[in-house]
């Protein structure tokens, strides 16, 4: 049997934000956050098969095999966060 860990990541309070900060700039903002957070996943080795507006769901285990896949996602949930609290 194969395990495979899923993380499911967006920004919180998004539509508050963006009526707060205008769509260009919440469209700049939802970049930044997918490219700092995508580049902590595939750090750990996750793939990111779907997108869904301000998020994303990432997959650690699958389609690639690597042991072990939960600590893979937490280290990349972690720093998801960190980088993104970084920028």
């Amino acid at each position: 049997m194969k395990q495979v860990t899923v993380l499911f990541c967006d920004i919180v309070g998004s539509t508050p934000l963006t009526e707060r900060l205008g769509p260009e700039a919440m469209r700049d903002l939802v970049a930044a956050f997918l490219q700092a957070s995508l580049a902590e996943v595939h750090r750990y080795g996750g793939t990111a098969p779907q997108f869904t507006g301000d998020g994303f769901l990432a997959l650690f285990g699958a389609p690639i095999t690597y042991e072990p896949c939960k600590a893979r996602s937490v280290g990349g949930d972690r720093h998801t966060t960190g980088a993104w609290r970084r920028r």
